[in-house]
């Protein structure tokens, strides 16, 4: 099995950091295939949160390709605007075999204002 983290920012980016590059990290050293940045081969792709027109693009011929596409959000309201076009938004929960965030109330938010189904807390590490 292989992953492919499509990270927010870099380690500077707090939850990159604490959400993508620690998750790779542990991947890694249970000898599971990761990689930084997208990888066209990967069998589960991980996009957290950040979502451009190129990410849309490459979700979309992943997904074509049978590829496991997780989405990972640790915003909700506002902040996440700055993340993702609300567009690109509705999009990807519909693109995405799994939601993913880090707490109860994002979950709750998540689920009760877009009716997503398929998502998972996943705590910060």
């Amino acid at each position: 099995m292989k992953y492919s983290f499509i990270t927010a920012g870099n380690e500077d980016t707090a939850s990159s950091r604490i959400r993508a590059y620690a998750l790779h990290r542990e991947l890694v050293r249970f000898g599971i295939d990761s990689t930084i940045g997208y990888d066209p081969g990967a069998d589960v792709l991980v996009v957290q949160k950040r979502v451009d027109k190129q990410v849309l693009k490459w979700l979309i011929a992943a997904k074509e390709r049978g590829t496991f596409i997780v989405y990972d959000v640790d915003d909700v309201g506002p902040a996440l605007n700055f993340w993702i076009h609300p567009v690109y938004f509705r999009l990807v929960i519909q693109i995405a075999d799994l939601i993913t965030t880090d707490t109860h109330g994002h979950l709750d938010y998540l689920k009760s204002r877009f009716d997503i189904i398929n998502a998972a807390i996943i705590p910060d590490s």
